[in-house]
């Protein structure tokens, strides 16, 4: 009795380590991918003082994100932020 194994080609290998790896968070998907920017950009991209985004943090205007110990902001939230704080948040900029 002889038993046969099949195996994956190297390009079918490769293509299923990285579904499995955009599955599981691993590697970014490009159509989920999020600019980031640290406080410093954030500040820039907002025309503000770093001690304004760090105010308006705190009070829950800006949603901040921890990552390895650094502070990141979403380009998307920022201009979300933007539209629905309206006016108000443009006159204290």
């Amino acid at each position: 009795m002889q038993i046969c194994f099949e195996y994956p080609t190297i390009d079918e290998l490769g293509s299923a380590i990285c579904k499995w790896m955009q599955a599981n968070g691993c590697v970014p998907n490009k159509e989920n991918e999020e600019e980031l920017f640290s406080t410093k950009e954030a500040a820039l991209f907002l025309k503000i003082s770093l001690q304004s985004l760090s105010t308006y943090t705190k009070e829950g205007l800006l949603t901040s994100h921890h990552l390895k110990g650094r502070v990141y902001y979403k380009k998307s939230e920022l201009l979300q932020s933007l539209k629905k704080a309206g006016p108000k948040f443009i006159r204290s900029i």
